[in-house]
């Protein structure tokens, strides 16, 4: 029989549980002597009340008093090196702590355990949420959903970012760092960030992580469908989320990079969410449904240009998402959709959306008769600009030429 380490904070919670359920019963001397030789610990705190578990036994999936005793038996024995170095990759370092130790030793002697005289250190997995009564509602997965709209992933996001910002930040940090998709959100000029296994689940207020099973890929499968866009590489976020990890983590000195989706909305914006959650009329939850429509459209189209589609000019906070075929007469689907739009500096967007350029089949711009030499210059349109057009560009292509372009 192989053991194999833990991959998850649920999977040590489980265990601890069921350490925790042999205080009663025929493995009573079992779970005695784990806790009163135990040098390293994780702790599980739900409200006032306090766990502990040592590392050697929660550091294994689904261990048990039967798959300890067979391997102890066996003589291969229970590497605490091991479990160690996995349970810091996910919860940080453990340390010492006077506090804890104090509630070791209450703990010790509520269960009637004579602990061993040794220096001993700490994981602390804080459970800050009103909801919980004791360990058991830990595993109400009933509680945890996927996310259902915009508005999810930004309270998951600014969730995570202050979770990092508070006394939990040692059980927020390791998830920032080994997951590698990653959504980011851009607030005027401030960024934040929050792993999308994180952003993708909702039904833990609080400081709290979504303790069940779950795989990355169902998150990310969550994630890109709600924003329309697919996770990918962009060295400008790596930079920004480097800074923002820097601002939060002490001693941090080596580079993150992953992959992104991206939400870019200004202040006015961010206020209107918060507004609108506070707020149950019908007039306004449309007119911010609409604003939230264009703004997962304008930031998968940064998404996927990362840059102006005809200049090449970087500054995103310059550029306009123009729609190929106007919002206005789209439908559900085309007001969304990627391709039907265009990310232009705003000289380009007003001649595009007033029909004063288009594109031809192989992406060449167009330039109405009705626009004098003088202003072509003023807006400095030349006439070998062009943009790269895929085919499912072109039937929007096609109405904005018919429609559209002053030909």
């Amino acid at each position: 029989m192989k053991l194999e380490l833990i991959n998850n904070q649920s999977q040590l919670i489980e265990n601890a549980k069921r350490l925790h359920s042999y205080r009663a019963g025929v493995n009573r001397e079992f779970y005695e002597n784990l806790i009163a030789r135990g040098a390293t610990f994780i702790v599980v705190q739900i409200k006032d009340d306090f766990i502990f578990a040592p590392s050697r036994f929660v550091g294994y999936i689904k261990n048990s008093i039967e798959k300890y005793e067979y391997v102890y038996n066996k003589d291969v024995g229970f590497d605490g090196r091991d479990t160690n170095q996995k349970i810091s990759k996910l919860l940080g370092k453990d340390r010492e702590d006077a506090l804890l130790d104090e509630k070791y030793l209450r703990y010790c002697e509520r269960n009637e355990i004579t602990p061993n005289n040794k220096k001993r250190e700490y994981w602390p997995i804080i459970i800050d949420n009103i909801d919980f009564v004791s360990i058991e509602d830990v595993f109400d997965t009933s509680r945890i959903k996927s996310i259902e709209s915009f508005s999810d992933i930004i309270t998951n996001i600014m969730m995570f970012s202050n979770g990092l910002d508070s006394i939990y930040t040692d059980q927020y940090r390791p998830m920032i760092f080994n997951k590698d998709e990653i959504i980011a959100l851009k607030i005027d000029d401030s960024y934040y960030f929050a792993p999308a296994f994180y952003a993708a689940f909702k039904g833990y207020k609080s400081n709290n992580f979504t303790f069940f099973e779950a795989t990355d890929d169902e998150a990310e499968n969550i994630i890109t469908k709600l924003l329309n866009q697919e996770f990918k590489a962009n060295d400008y976020l790596d930079e920004h989320i480097n800074i923002f990890i820097k601002n939060k983590v002490k001693k941090f000195n080596h580079r993150l990079q992953k992959k992104y989706c991206y939400i870019d909305m200004d202040a006015t914006d961010y206020k209107g969410f918060l507004s609108n959650m506070e707020n149950d009329s019908t007039e306004k939850e449309r007119n911010v449904n609409t604003r939230v429509g264009q703004i997962k459209f304008r930031s998968s189209l940064i998404s996927k240009w990362g840059e102006c589609s005809v200049t090449g000019c970087k500054e995103i906070g310059l550029l306009r998402a123009s729609h190929i075929k106007p919002w206005t007469v789209s439908n559900d689907y085309e007001r969304l959709d990627v391709f039907n739009g265009l990310l232009l500096i705003p000289n380009l967007d007003l001649l595009f959306d007033k029909g004063f350029i288009s594109f031809d089949e192989r992406g060449r711009i167009l330039i109405s008769d009705k626009l004098d030499v003088k202003t072509m210059e003023i807006m400095n349109i030349q006439e070998d600009m062009c943009v790269s057009l895929t085919y499912e560009h072109q039937k929007y292509m096609d109405y904005h030429r018919d429609f559209i372009f002053k030909g």
